[in-house]
C-alpha cells in the first residue's frame, strides 16, 4: 500500500531555524504549535473542544480543570490557544 502525504507546514517553536526564505522554494511555511492549535480550532470548533475534553478526561491522577489544562498550554509556550481554550472552558 501505497501513501501519498502533502506537508504544508513545518510546525515547531523554532521558527527562527526555519525562514520563509529557505521554506518558500519547497512550498512549506513555518508555523509555531500554537498558531497550528489555533487554525485546527478556528477550523472545526466543536471537534476540537470534544478532542480537548477527551484528552482532559485521561488526566485522572490527578484530574485537570479546564483552566488549569489552558494555563499549562501558556506554560509551554502556547498562550493564544490557552486564551481560546479559557474563553471556552464552561464546554470543556
Amino acid at each position: 500500500m501505497a501513501a501519498k502525504v502533502v506537508l504544508d507546514a513545518n510546525v515547531t517553536f523554532d521558527i527562527a531555524d526555519f525562514p520563509a526564505s529557505a521554506l518558500a522554494p519547497i512550498g512549506i511555511v513555518a508555523v509555531t504549535p500554537d498558531d497550528q492549535l489555533l487554525e485546527l480550532a478556528a477550523a472545526d470548533e466543536e471537534g476540537f473542544l470534544a478532542a480537548v475534553t477527551n484528552i482532559r478526561a485521561r488526566l485522572r491522577a490527578p484530574p485537570i480543570e479546564a483552566a488549569d489544562y489552558a494555563a499549562g498550554l501558556a506554560r509551554i509556550g502556547c498562550p493564544k490557544i490557552a486564551r481560546w481554550l479559557a474563553d471556552r472552558s464552561d464546554q470543556l
